[in-house]
């Protein structure tokens, strides 16, 4: 169900992000909990067999203001990378928030370094407009992460939205919904103008 609800956006050849055994994806997000629930969601993947073993990093963007040594080192090894934008209002759009500040900055330092790079909206979908430059973006709509405990017993279910993006990520389902509202352009101060940008009902095909 919860597959069904993922929108695509954009794929330009990025989609299934395929991985062999022993390559580095990175999981990249605000918060440590969203992060729990990708690497969750991946290891899961891995041990049903429907993904190749693959080399896991993570990194927490939050409250930050550029790429620190640790994170230009994770880019510089991955072969694949994942990056969540959560967005829970529209000021957080504009230049100065580290809300969209932090992932713009990242997806052009993953997009230099040639990583195949999917932008995974998780909140309110007005973001996307913000994302010229991915390659592959998509919607789940739901920011609900789980605690570390979780990957403690991987039967446990928390919020089934973050996993459900990365089953159609690493191409085990495929994106079946649509965007319930419309998604306007976003204008070099970062503000939501009245242009359209992808209007409701849409998805990539």
């Amino acid at each position: 169900m919860s597959q069904q609800s993922i929108t695509l956006i954009r794929n330009e050849g990025v989609l299934p992000l395929s991985m062999k055994a022993g390559d580095k994806v990175l999981l990249i997000s605000a918060y440590d909990n969203e992060l729990t629930a990708m690497k969750w969601a991946t290891r899961r993947l891995v041990d049903e067999g429907a993904i190749e073993s693959v080399e896991i990093s993570t990194y927490c963007y939050g409250n930050k203001d550029g790429i620190d040594d640790d994170l230009a080192n994770m880019i510089n090894e991955a072969d694949g990378a994942v990056l969540v934008s959560e967005i829970s209002a529209a000021f957080r759009l504009e230049a100065g928030q580290w809300y969209s500040d932090m992932p713009l900055i990242i997806l052009d330092a993953l997009n230099e370094r040639g990583v195949p790079a999917t932008v995974m909206s998780i909140y309110l979908p007005a973001d996307v407009a913000l994302y010229d430059e991915a390659k592959a973006i998509l919607c789940c709509y739901n920011p609900t992460g789980m605690p570390n405990s979780a990957t403690d017993d991987p039967s446990i279910a928390y919020g089934p939205g973050i996993p459900a993006a990365m089953d159609v990520i690493f191409g085990v389902a495929e994106a079946g919904g649509k965007l319930p509202v419309p998604v306007y352009e976003i204008d070099a101060r970062r503000r939501i103008t009245d242009t359209m940008a992808y209007p409701v009902g849409y998805s990539w095909e």
